[in-house]
């Protein structure tokens, strides 16, 4: 089963939502490449930060699982 997500952020107080590819270009914790968004600097995408996190998993566990990132780095892409 295939099932896609659309992720928004509240842009202003009347609820108008604004594609997260829309947010802030100072945000530099990932980064969409071929055609993946992933963590910078890493291969790791955001889909594997994000299904580990919604499994259940601390941004420490998720850390230890990708040796490759920090706990900063998967706290960025979780708040990204």
């Amino acid at each position: 089963m295939n099932t896609r997500f659309r992720l928004t952020v509240r842009a202003d107080p009347d609820g108008v939502e604004q594609p997260i590819s829309d947010q802030s270009a100072s945000d530099q914790s990932v980064e969409l490449t071929a055609g993946a968004y992933r963590v910078r600097s890493s291969r790791v995408s955001l889909d594997s930060i994000v299904w580990a996190f919604l499994s259940g998993q601390s941004a420490e566990a998720i850390a230890r699982s990708f040796p490759v990132l920090t706990v900063e780095q998967v706290d960025a892409a979780l708040t990204y």
